[in-house]
């Protein structure tokens, strides 16, 4: 997980980021997957 620290002191919500909350079940594990930016994504 990528968290970022803000610079500012704005007490403004930061939507950079996604967030994505999953139930339910899938038919294979999840895949990790690490991106030429250094950024880890899953793969259901």
């Amino acid at each position: 997980m990528v968290t970022k620290k803000s610079e500012s002191t704005d007490s403004k919500p930061d939507h950079s980021l996604n967030d994505l909350l999953l139930r339910g079940r899938v038919s294979a594990p999840a895949i990790e997957k690490e991106l030429p930016s250094g950024d880890t994504v899953v793969e259901f």
